[in-house]
């Protein structure tokens, strides 16, 4: 029997029961139960409570069945909920590749019936220097071959297929910040596709996002990977069986309908391909994937190559697999070409795909395409390259830097060196052509044998500073004759430079290190003072950016002699005239990872780049053409900025209105750019202007709310005593307190709740999250529209039953902080919600009738009761009748009522509370008063069918029959009787209610 200790998990809306139970003949089986105790699917385990994959697939698709259909991603999630409870119980699934058949299942490449166990590690044994590793998760897997160095590796494509339809998407470093957002983001997507529907993903990465479809070839950057996929199928005219079975080692046979054909797999084991392929590559793949019908091989790359390489390698290894007589699907050449996702299902053998193999194996792209790795790499004399921000190095200077460097030059300090100096001509903004130059010429005067070790570490610090890129690249080509190499650990780690430098040189024995790093600035023009000449026009005293950038427009102009000017000095005078003429305010947002630097447009912060790029397309400065130029400006201007941290924007204790900040602590009503531009700072501005003078009036108690709009509209729509708890309630939105409170505003349809709650949220919107009470209570990713908000207000219909109240209790202040999911990125913690109000037509159903949980949301509740007065139509105007200012002083005046009342918000007691929410809108009451008594037991079924006849006399619609189980246990214990059928105790049927 089934352990029912705990909650059952659930799937598609319906709960299973599922664990190892004996099965009758001395055996163990995995067994799976549906609430009531009816059985779902039972297979057999082997020795030593393994689970055959097929039969684990076998019981997600009846769990599936049994819910009604379910998308992948339930189907996945399922999948590891087998696999936990097998775990937790001893048990564990084998692995297809690393399994013997059965000895009722013949091995179909010809072996004959084996023993179930083990292949012997000798079987799958790399070639020499790699080693064979456990397979990995979808997301390791996803994680390792989409992780690249180069910078053309932005966008990550996946795409689901369904009956010739293809629905991509495009998951971009730009967007999601790091790539392990970007896994979580596609395999969330991935995890979308329905039964039926085929999961791809793009192998390669994309240089940029596709402006329509999976993207093309021409959008590929940059290559670490070639693949292979291995088809075993053909075109039969009858099966010999339907469906799919599974032999030793991974071998494989399936027939399955296409249409109108029918197909046959025969699959070998894989250890014969590996063996095939380990005889003409002299490796095996970095990874083995199990299709769900062929192979998929992966082969990692010694290093990256762009695009055209790829091509070339992979027609090379396609024609090294063909001499082995293993035939790859032509098409895998396309450089953009799609696979499936590991962890998705093939729905044409309903088998999940799933890593199989892996090992350390690589190869190397020169000595696939039979390539020498020196061939054409002798350099002529370098020229110096020209153009861009960079300072040109001359022959002299070359020369000169790889004497005062070479007697550092030793075996054990030669990398840092090369890093260094490196790290010194990208902080000085040297050509990398000549930095590269430097270093080529001490590896020429020291015989060193590995020069593009050396090459690579002055490359990978000029990809850290953000200096390098594929034009970059050509231009050292032109310049050195040599092909850089590509860099290795981009963004990774800060450059190093002259102070780093010359540690190198004193650990090396070199004398007077310092003099020689010295002796570098003599390579280099000094640059101009950094304190720009200000226009003779008085600067603007408006606190705004488009004022700043007008009188920028109109006055600003670089000196006569700044032609001969390099773009550091440019920008250096441009960031400087921004600050200190302009007085154009910057402030840097700053996290464990990067800073990001913004304006300051009165109090709201906006994107720095807007201000610069307009800063120089000004007639002044546009003139001087320099794609570097808003890099190095931005650069600038983020050493002088003042510093934030990520909570500081957004002060709760102030509201940013189009008048100025107002203080909500005070209601004083200060204007941009006041307290010498300190802040506060905020990311948004309120779309109203208040009036001072009647500000003045509501802190006063001067101000007549009968004439307000809001009074004039909806006063009618209440008695006096939910007008009291209505006034109270919105108070709290503009309250510099965290009151914890949750409103329900209850009343018929089209009476005027909607209108009313859009009304007053319009001064206020860049506040107020408009989160659907359902999604907030029970998505992962339903608190995301609340980042950045402090008060929710939903204005239709609120979710109808309320099953979490732990979790609404958290979000509304029973801690300080909530943490919130965000698809694809990283989970941010935010401070737990002010206050909201849900606008309903019925009380919403609670799950919870007793305890410290219910009685904390009770304490946090007001219910509200609105009504429609005589004559009452409702106007879709209604809301444009009410200007925002009037909206605002109406939320500032009902803020100054609770003030005065202590901040004691008024509402019911608890006990009206009560009734309110489990009298009046529990679905079953009616149901309960007739037909019910609380005392005795009664089996579940016979309680339903009289709740079915009760409802059919009423003409009151039933709910389904686990819904009303799940009613019911809120008043009686639910138990499994010993014959296994379920029975409430504690209440039973009236006798004698023969309506029932």
């Amino acid at each position: 029997m089934i352990d029912r200790a705990g909650e059952p998990p659930e799937f598609g809306g319906v709960r299973f029961w599922m664990g190892v139970v004996d099965d009758g003949n001395g055996g163990r089986a995995f067994r799976v139960e549906r609430e009531d105790g009816s059985l779902v699917v039972e297979r057999p385990l082997g020795p030593g409570m393994t689970l055959r994959p097929s039969d684990r697939d076998a019981i997600v698709d009846e769990i599936a069945r049994a819910a009604g259909g379910l998308p992948q991603g339930e189907m996945l999630r399922a999948m590891h909920a087998v696999e936990k409870v097998l775990a937790d119980a001893g048990g564990r699934v084998e692995l297809p590749a690393l399994e013997r058949g059965a000895p009722d299942a013949p091995d179909r490449a010809g072996a004959g019936r084996r023993d179930r166990g083990r292949i012997p590690a000798s079987e799958f044994e790399p070639a020499p220097g790699a080693s064979v590793r456990a397979p990995p998760s979808p997301g390791e897997f996803l994680r390792d071959v989409w992780s690249y160095s180069s910078v053309a590796a932005r966008c990550f494509v996946v795409s689901i297929h369904s009956e010739g339809r293809w629905a991509p998407r495009a998951f971009c470093l730009d967007e999601y910040g790091t790539l392990d957002a970007v896994v979580a983001a596609a395999l969330e997507y991935a995890g979308s596709a329905r039964p039926g529907e085929n999961a791809y993903f793009t192998v390669l990465p994309l240089a940029r996002k596709p402006e329509r479809g999976r993207g093309t070839s021409a959008d590929v950057g940059a290559a670490r990977w070639l693949f292979a996929d291995l088809d075993y199928k053909e075109e039969v005219p009858a099966p010999e069986f339907e469906g799919c079975r599974e032999g030793g080692g991974g071998a494989l046979e399936c027939y399955y309908r296409d249409g109108d054909r029918w197909i046959h797999v025969k699959r070998p084991p894989l250890r014969e391909v590996l063996g095939a392929i380990a005889g003409v590559l002299g490796a095996r793949p970095t990874y083995a994937v199990d299709s769900g019908s062929g192979y998929h091989l992966y082969f990692r790359l010694t290093g990256e190559v762009s695009g055209d390489e790829f091509v070339r390698a992979e027609l090379a290894l396609a024609g090294r697999l063909e001499a082995a007589g293993i035939r790859p699907d032509p098409q895998v050449k396309d450089a953009a070409r799609v696979l499936r996702l590991p962890g998705s299902t093939n729905p044409r053998t309903n088998r999940i795909c799933r890593v199989i193999y892996q090992s350390d194996a690589a190869l190397d792209p020169d000595a696939l395409t039979r390539r020498e790795p020196g061939a054409g790499t002798s350099a002529p004399v370098p020229r110096p390259a020209t153009g861009g921000p960079f300072i040109t190095l001359e022959p002299e200077d070359v020369a000169r830097a790889a004497s005062l460097l070479l007697p550092g030059f030793t075996p054990d300090h030669k990398h840092m060196i090369a890093l260094c100096f490196g790290g010194w001509g990208a902080h000085r903004l040297v050509h990398p052509a000549g930095a590269l130059a430097v270093v080529k010429r001490l590896v020429e005067l020291s015989g060193d044998h590995e020069p593009m070790d050396r090459y690579r570490a002055v490359v990978d610090s000029y990809a850290r500073a953000g200096l390098w890129s594929e034009e970059v690249a050509k231009e050292v080509e032109a310049a050195l004759g040599i092909r850089p190499p590509r860099p290795s650990n981009y963004g990774n780690t800060e450059v190093c430079g002259a102070p780093r430098l010359q540690e190198e040189l004193e650990k090396a024995g070199v004398q007077d290190a310092a003099r020689i790093v010295e002796g570098f600035e003599a390579l280099v023009a000094p640059l101009p003072p950094r304190t720009a000449r200000a226009p003779e026009a008085p600067p603007p005293e408006s606190p705004y950016i488009r004022d700043a950038l007008d009188w920028w427009g109109e006055n600003f102009s670089l000196p006569a002699d700044a032609e001969r000017w390099r773009a550091a000095q440019v920008a250096s005078y441009v960031a400087d005239a921004l600050v200190g003429a302009a007085h154009v305010r910057f402030v840097k947002i700053c996290t464990d990872k990067k800073c990001e630097l913004y304006a300051v447009d009165g109090a709201r912060l906006v994107d720095a780049d807007i201000v610069i790029e307009e800063a120089l397309a000004a007639p002044g400065v546009r003139e001087y053409q320099s794609v570097h130029l808003p890099t190095i400006v931005r650069r600038d201007l983020s050493r002088a900025a003042r510093a934030l941290s990520a909570e500081d924007p957004n002060p709760p204790w102030a509201l940013n209105t189009l008048a100025g900040v107002l203080d909500l602590r005070t209601l004083e009503l200060r204007p941009h750019g006041g307290g010498g531009g300190q802040g506060p700072y905020f990311t948004y501005v309120a779309p109203v202007r208040p009036d001072p003078v009647v500000i003045k009036a509501i802190v006063d108690g001067a101000y007549d709310i009968t004439g307000n709009a809001v009074y004039r509209l909806w006063r009618g729509h209440f008695d006096d005593e939910n007008w009291r708890y209505f006034v109270s309630s919105v108070g709290t939105w503009l309250s510099p307190r965290n009151h914890r409170h949750l409103a329900f505003l209850v009343g018929d349809t089209k009476i005027g709740k909607t209108s009313l709650l859009s009304a007053l949220c319009a001064p206020i919107e860049p506040i107020v999250s408009h989160a659907d009470l359902g999604e907030m209570m029970g998505y992962t990713f339903g608190k995301e529209s609340l980042l950045g908000r402090r008060i929710v207000v939903q204005d239709e219909n609120a979710a109808s039953v309320l099953r979490d109240l732990a979790r609404l209790n958290k979000i509304f202040g029973e801690r300080g902080k909530i943490e919130v999911y965000r698809k694809g990125r990283e989970p941010l913690p935010m401070p737990a919600l002010r206050a909201a109000m849900f606008s309903m037509n019925d009380m919403p159903l609670i799950k919870e009738m007793r305890g410290s949980t219910l009685a904390a949301f009770l304490d946090r509740l007001s219910i509200i009761q609105m009504r429609a007065p005589e004559g009452f139509e409702p106007k879709p105007e209604l809301v444009d009748a009410v200007t925002p200012e009037e909206a605002l002083y109406f939320l500032l005046w009902a803020r100054r009522e609770l003030e005065k009342n202590g901040w004691q918000i008024e509402k019911r007691g608890e006990e009206e509370l009560r009734g309110l929410v489990f009298e009046k809108s529990w679905v079953l009451s009616g149901f309960w008063s007739d037909c019910v008594e609380e005392s005795g037991e009664v089996r579940a079924g016979d309680l339903y069918t009289a709740y079915q006849r009760w409802a059919q006399r009423h003409g009151v619609a039933a709910v389904g029959r686990n819904a009303f189980y799940d009613l019911v246990a809120q008043k009686a214990a639910r138990v499994l009787d010993r014959d296994k059928s379920l029975k409430f105790v504690g209440v039973r049927l009236r006798p004698g209610a023969g309506e029932c």
